[in-house]
């Protein structure tokens, strides 16, 4: 026996009223096993019988719709479609006719935003990659000696729009281009290097740089990816951008250190309670890079595992100045042997530390890449690591740095980087500072504590540097507490702003063993803290030997606290407050939540997983979807697109309302037919959720090959059940206005937009106007996540307007 669905009802001008019968539930399980082979995956488990987590596995792959492909590229010195418009070359002093013939250097456009053709085609001739430039375009070096006949080739190709050299002037910094032939003029730079350099090559550059650099400066200002360069003239810029082996050339950093109860108001108790206080960093090892660290204070004692000054101005690692690496390591870490009141959020990990500060003089530097850095960092087993530190004169900036380390994180998926956003508020908007504006990064602002009389809790501090980033990114991430920090102060520091916050001193001295201190760095600690905590649960609770960052990231996003008037995203504290609590333990209302996840996917462009989720009560649901990005561009303007790979989160709720990732009001997720297409993290949130089945769907809109995490909470589960859909504008004619007697075609198509397989089906297909049935048809079981589709020959028997709906 069949029973029909109700759809919502649509009027159009078309004559055709199309209804969709399905057979009985029991019916679409029972052919499951038989239609659903490939592309079903049900290796569906319980990780923990105490645990409310589950993997999501029953999961199926669908069609989905591309980006409209626009041929803009977003050019340092202006947007163009390069078959209309002309190409800005920048200004004279920076043009150069034989640019091709000395860096072979060229710009691919695809012909779609799928970009999966043309990365092959260029794989095929075994041409490097250098670059991207958004919209859909590649920077590729060609052999020199024969680039032209190359050039005409891949033109001809049906993946390629549009090839061109690429210009000097798009490889300086629109900072820097003024400057260019200036003699007299000093400049630091940053050159980030093309990723096709050989040693030799690497080598033969730094000799090069030190010759018309400062002499003074002994020790290599290159490595594989970025060289320093200190003291050049300003009559050299264009003579860098001739050189081939250097892809962009920026303003040096100047980097500083951020200063402007926490574990209570994170969490930390709570979680460590439900743990039997086993979340305390046992067995994870984390990095630091910092001032430097007083590493005989006690609340360090035996888990110092090496002091690193490869990367510093110097080679001391005494505190000696401001005492901040000390305070901010025992923020993270501390064991509160000196004042149980200090004690750290994960007392019992181990670390290592970068030290990052002169000594003689307290300005903070930072030789070679953050790419460098960290992968030394991952080759002394650390899988986090945080950094109280921010560029202030590239604020907003997508900066080298930045580009550096989104590189990293993408190349080592199960290494995390925190950085702080910085303590610029009063500046306004736009104020974060790289490398905090990198995209796979954790970005951290200040929230208020209360503590010694400063501004009560849950309100974002006043001085928290404040988003978006210069393309339009959501950042910060998140904000966690950073006013009036009680923690460790180093004894050699001679020049410490904070004030004393516990009666201990160090031995024989009077000088306090803790102090006070407000800052994103602060908060970047506690947040680096409760990230130790959710990987130690993945790791221990879990069974995931090497947690992914972008799972790890999408559990503490998950399950923040929206402060004061609900308005998350915004500007200021991003998602929210970091509840690891609530991330790893996640209730509503004092009820219990599911956490269903996934991290096991690899989208194609053009394509789409499904989830169908089952909500049983009228409780908050939460998703949250994140993606390591691939570096964005290094030579686009700043406020072009920083998104390489375009995910989407598409929810549909029982009803059939649809809902896109990021379309937000008043703190809740309000259907919207606008997919956000320039963060690579994506929420939905609803504090009461329709009871039924909803289908949670990842789709590719453009881009390459791109692997995910989800996370999803509430009173749900997975289910099989199939969602039968019709899609608006689908039902047409092919003629528009058919005369009387005309024969045309009755075209629609529907969808199963569920993991579950229907059964058998019907259609049905009818002309209101005169009440008759103009087709019906029995169907077999469609698979989930997959589409059908009719076209029907059809002659009208009477003249005048005809009525459609669509159920």
């Amino acid at each position: 026996m069949c029973r029909r669905l109700a759809m919502t009802a649509v009027k159009s001008i078309f004559p055709i009223l199309l209804i969709l019968i399905l057979s009985s539930w029991s019916g679409a399980v029972s052919a499951f096993s038989e239609t659903t082979e490939s592309n079903i995956n049900s290796d569906h488990q319980v990780l923990s019988e105490n645990s409310k987590w589950s993997k999501l596995s029953i999961v199926s792959e669908s069609d989905y719709e591309l980006n409209d492909f626009s041929g803009i590229i977003h050019s340092p010195f202006g947007d163009f479609d390069p078959l209309k418009d002309p190409m800005p070359l920048g200004p004279e002093n920076l043009y150069d006719s034989s640019a091709i013939l000395r860096t072979g250097l060229v710009i691919i456009q695809s012909n779609s935003v799928d970009m999966i053709d043309l990365i092959n085609l260029i794989d095929f001739y075994e041409y490097p990659i250098i670059d991207t430039i958004p919209d859909s375009a590649l920077i590729v070096r060609l052999p020199i000696e024969d680039i032209f006949t190359s050039m005409s080739i891949l033109e001809k190709s049906p993946s390629v729009r549009w090839v061109e050299g690429l210009p000097i002037a798009w490889r300086v910094s629109p900072n820097l281009v003024d400057f260019s032939g200036r003699g007299g003029l000093s400049l630091d730079l940053d050159l980030t290097l093309t990723s096709d350099l050989e040693i030799n090559e690497l080598s033969e550059l730094e000799s090069d740089m030190r010759r018309i650099s400062d002499s003074s400066i002994t020790r290599n200002t290159c490595d594989i990816n970025l060289c320093q360069i200190k003291g050049i003239d300003a009559t050299w810029l264009p003579i860098l951008a001739m050189d081939g082996r250097i892809l962009s050339i920026d303003e040096s950093s100047i980097i500083s250190i951020q200063n402007s109860n926490a574990g209570e108001l994170i969490g930390v108790n709570f979680a460590s309670i439900i743990s039997n206080s086993n979340l305390n960093g046992s067995g994870e090892i984390l990095a630091i890079s910092d001032t430097g660290i007083d590493s005989d204070h006690g609340d360090f004692n035996g888990r110092i595992r090496a002091i690193y000054d490869l990367f510093g101005p110097d080679n001391s690692y005494q505190d000696r100045n401001s005492g901040h690496g000390t305070h901010v390591t025992s923020t993270l870490l501390g064991d509160g042997s000196g004042d149980s009141n200090s004690t750290g959020i994960v007392p019992a990990a181990t670390f290592h530390f970068y030290q990052l500060e002169a000594d003689s003089s307290g300005i903070l530097a930072r030789w070679g890449s953050l790419y460098e850095m960290f992968a030394h960092s991952y080759q002394q087993s650390a899988r986090i690591q945080t950094n109280s530190w921010g560029n202030i004169n590239l604020v907003g900036e997508y900066s080298s740095d930045s580009r550096s380390v989104d590189s990293y994180l993408v190349d080592e998926p199960s290494f995390l980087a925190l950085f702080s956003a910085g303590d610029l508020g009063m500046n306004g908007y736009q104020s974060i500072t790289p490398p905090g504006t990198a995209k796979n990064v954790l970005t951290i602002g200040t929230s208020t504590t209360g503590s010694y009389g400063s501004p009560p809790a849950g309100e974002v501090y006043s001085s928290s540097s404040k988003g978006t980033t210069l393309d339009g990114r959501i950042k910060p991430d998140l904000v966690a507490p950073g006013v009036m920090i009680c923690s460790a102060q180093a004894e050699e520091a001679q020049f410490v702003e904070g004030d004393s916050c516990s009666s201990s001193t160090h031995a024989g001295t009077e000088v306090p063993l803790y102090m006070t201190l407000n800052g994103s760095s602060m908060s970047t600690a506690v947040a680096a803290g409760a990230t130790t905590m959710a990987r130690q649960f993945l790791r221990v609770n879990e069974g995931i030997v090497e947690p992914r960052s972008d799972l790890i990231r999408s559990v503490l996003i998950n399950g923040a606290d929206d402060l004061g008037v609900p308005d998350i995203p915004n500007a200021f504290e991003g998602w929210g407050q970091i509840n690891i609590s609530n991330s790893l333990f996640p209730e509503y209302s004092g009820m219990e939540l599911e956490l269903l996840y996934d991290d096991s996917r690899e989208l194609k462009p053009g394509h789409s997983f499904v989830y169908t989720i089952q909500s049983d009560g009228e409780s908050r649901f939460d998703v949250t979807l994140v993606w390591n990005d691939l570096e964005g561009s290094a030579v686009a303007n700043q406020s072009s697109p920083k998104l390489m790979n375009d995910l989407d989160l598409k929810i549909t709720s029982p009803s059939g309302l649809v809902y896109y990732g990021n379309y937000f009001a008043d703190g809740n997720s309000i259907t919207g037919i606008v997919a956000d297409s320039l963060n690579n993290v994506e929420r939905f949130r609803v504090d009461s959720a329709e009871i039924g089945v909803w289908s949670v769907e990842v789709g590719h809109a453009g881009g390459n090959l791109q692997d995910y995490a989800i996370v999803m909470t509430g009173e749900i589960s997975e289910t099989i059940l199939p969602d039968l859909t019709v899609f608006a504008n689908s039902l047409s004619t092919s003629v528009e206005s058919p005369l009387q007697g005309d024969t045309f075609l009755i075209e629609t198509q529907w969808k199963n937009q569920a993991a579950g397989p229907t059964g058998s089906y019907s259609v049905l297909i009818e002309d209101i106007t005169e009440n008759t049935v103009i087709f019906e048809q029995s169907k077999t079981s469609l698979p989930g996540g997959s589409l059908a589709s009719l076209s029907y020959p059809h002659i009208f028997s009477t003249t005048g307007l005809h009525t459609i709906m669509q159920h």
